[in-house]
C-alpha cells in the first residue's frame, strides 16, 4: 500500500485501550500478514493506531506519517522481523492516553526493527516494549514531549514480566528529550518520569549511545539481570538522575559504565540506590558534573562512594559545545576522553530523505 492518505476513522470501546491495554486494532489491521508494506502513506486524524500487525512476520511500516491520532502509531502484536523506519508521528493519545508511537508487545515479537524516526507529543510512550520477544533494536530515532498527560512512564520504555529472561534486544543512538511524565494529587502536582525506563524484571538490555534530556528520573534499571547502560549522556534530570532498586533483590549482572550524568539543578538528586545494589552492578569510568554545586557536598555521590562504585568515576565538567541550545557534543579535551567514552553522532538520527 503506497501513497494513500486516511483522514478521520472511527474507534469504539473495546479497542483494547482501557485500563493498561495498549490497543488491539488499527486502520490496517493485519491477522498472520507477511511480507506486507504500508509506504509513504499518511493518517490524519484516526481513531485507531494506524497499523495493528497480530502474529505476522516480515511486514514493514515505511516513511509514514501519523499525526493527531486518537490512540497511537503502530502495534506489532506478535509479530516478527518487522520494520517500522524513516516515519514522522506527532500528536499521538488525543482519546486515550495509555498508548506509544511504536509498541512491540507479546513474547513472539522479535527480530524487529524501529529505526531513523520522529516521534512527537506522545501521551504515554515514544516507543515501548510490552512484554516483548527477543533481539529487537531501536535505533536513531528522534524523540521529543513524551509522556504530556501520563506518568510512572518513560520515553523508550520496557516491561517485562519474567524475572530470569534476557532479551538480547538493543537501545542505542536515540536522542530522547522532553519526557514530562505529569500527574497530580489535587493541587499538588507530581512528576515521575524516565529518558530510558527498564522497568519491572526487563533483561539482557544493551543501552549505548543514546541522549536523554529532561526527565524527573533520568534512567533507570528496576530488577532486571544482564543489562547494559553504557556511552550514553544522561542531561538534566529535574528530581534525581538515575534509579537503580534492585526491584525484588532480583537484579544481576547489570552494568553502568561510561556514561556522562550532567545536571544544573543543586536541589536535584544525584542518584537512588536499592539494597545490595553493589552485589548485582558494576559501575565504573563514569562522568557526573552537577553544574550547580560540588559532588561533596551530596550525601548520593557519598553512598555511591561508600558502596565500592567508580573508582575511576570523575566529578568535572563534560566541556559541551553549547547546552543551553541542547548541543551536547565534546569539546577538545572534554575529561570524559580520558574515561574512554566515545563520541555520540546524532546527525544521523530521524527520518532519511
Amino acid at each position: 500500500f503506497s501513497g494513500f492518505t486516511v483522514r478521520f476513522t472511527g474507534m469504539t470501546l473495546n479497542d483494547g485501550c482501557d485500563g493498561w491495554g495498549l490497543g488491539k486494532k488499527g486502520v490496517f489491521h493485519w491477522e498472520g500478514a507477511r511480507n506486507c508494506t504500508i509506504e509513504r502513506c499518511r493518517f490524519e486524524n484516526c481513531g485507531r493506531s494506524a497499523l495493528a500487525s497480530h502474529s505476522g512476520s516480515r511486514n514493514r511500516f515505511v516513511r509514514c506519517t501519523v499525526r493527531d491520532s486518537a490512540q497511537g502509531g503502530v502495534l506489532l502484536i506478535d509479530s516478527d522481523h518487522c520494520e517500522v523506519t524513516d516515519c514522522t508521528m506527532d500528536g499521538l493519545g488525543a482519546i486515550y492516553k495509555h498508548i506509544g508511537g511504536v509498541v512491540l508487545t507479546g513474547g513472539k515479537t522479535s527480530d524487529c526493527l524501529v529505526a531513523h524516526n520522529l516521534i512527537r507529543n506522545s501521551a504515554r510512550y515514544g516507543i515501548s516494549f510490552k512484554i516483548a520477544g527477543f533481539r529487537n533494536v531501536v535505533e536513531f530515532n528522534s524523540i521529543h514531549r513524551m509522556c504530556t498527560e501520563t506518568y510512572d512512564t518513560g520515553g523508550i520504555e520496557v516491561t517485562q514480566h519474567n524475572r530470569t529472561e534476557r532479551s538480547n534486544s538493543v537501545i542505542r543512538n536515540n536522542l530522547v528529550e522532553d519526557v514530562i511524565g505529569y500527574s497530580s494529587t489535587f493541587d499538588k502536582p507530581c512528576y515521575l518520569s524516565w529518558g530510558i525506563y527498564l522497568d519491572s524484571f526487563a533483561g539482557g538490555y544493551t543501552v549505548e549511545n543514546n541522549v536523554t534530556v529532561r526527565s524527573s528520573h533520568g534512567v533507570m534499571i528496576q530488577g532486571g539481570k544482564g543489562n547494559t547502560l553504557r556511552n550514553n549522556i544522561f542531561v538534566d534530570a529535574s528530581l534525581v538522575q538515575f534509579t537503580f532498586p534492585n526491584f525484588s533483590g532480583n537484579c544481576e549482572d547489570n552494568e553502568f559504565t561510561r556514561n556522562i550524568v550532567y545536571w544544573t539543578d543543586p536541589k536535584a538528586r544525584f542518584g537512588s540506590m536499592g539494597r545490595e545494589l553493589e552485589k548485582t552492578l558494576k559501575a565504573d569510568h563514569n562522568l557526573f558534573f552537577c553544574a550547580g554545586k560540588p559532588l561533596t557536598n551530596d550525601s548520593g555521590w557519598t553512598k555511591w562512594r561508600k558502596l565500592g562504585f567508580g573508582e575511576h568515576d570523575r566529578n568535572a565538567d563534560p566541556l559541551f559545545r553549547d547546552p543551553a541550545a541542547d548541543d551536547y557534543t565534546l569539546k577538545p579535551g572534554s575529561p570524559a576522553f580520558e574515561l574512554g567514552f566515545q563520541p555520540i553522532d546524532l546527525s544521523t538520527i530521524g527520518p532519511r530523505d
